[in-house]
Parts: structure tokens; C-alpha cells; sequence
């Protein structure tokens, strides 16, 4: 288990000659993280497809998709208060 101060890197990487690919159809993976937006500033810099801009969603996270070379679906969020509609219709 990380404590607090632990850093994660995601590393992105083609087959290998000869290995059989992966389409990465029906795969994702959800990661937190600290800002999205700053995530997705420095995987655009690294070519990593940018499948979903940042945007606010209304049961309280800022996430955004992308796609690592393999097709696969990676989920990255930060927590952001939910919306008072959002909040209202969970009572």
C-alpha cells in the first residue's frame, strides 16, 4: 500500500515485434489523480491520444479518457463537489 507522499507513473508501450497486438476494445481502467487537467497537458505532450477532454461531471469528479497504444481506456479523475441537482436526487 502507498502512503500520501507516493508517486505513480503510467508508462505506454507498443508490443513488442512478433507479439500478438491487443485492441484494447472493452478494456478501461479508472485512475485518481491529483489534477486531471495537468495529467492530460502532459500525456498530450507524450502523443497519447486524447479520447475525452476534462470536463466537471455532475456526481462530483473531473475526469477525462484517453487511450494508450494499445487501445486500452484509461479513466482519469480528481474529486470536485457534486452538483446540488446531483446531490438533491441521491436523497
Amino acid at each position: 500500500s502507498a502512503g500520501a507522499s507516493s508517486t505513480y507513473e503510467i508508462g505506454f508501450m507498443l508490443p513488442h515485434a512478433g507479439e500478438r497486438e491487443h485492441d484494447g476494445a472493452g478494456l478501461t481502467f479508472g485512475f485518481k489523480v491529483e489534477d486531471v487537467d495537468r495529467e492530460c497537458g502532459h500525456l498530450r505532450e507524450a502523443g497519447v491520444a486524447i479520447v475525452q477532454e476534462p470536463k466537471d461531471n455532475p456526481w462530483g469528479d473531473r475526469s477525462a479518457l484517453v487511450r494508450d497504444p494499445n487501445g486500452v481506456v484509461l479513466y482519469l479523475s480528481h474529486p470536485i463537489p457534486a452538483t446540488p441537482e446531483f446531490q438533491a436526487a441521491m436523497r
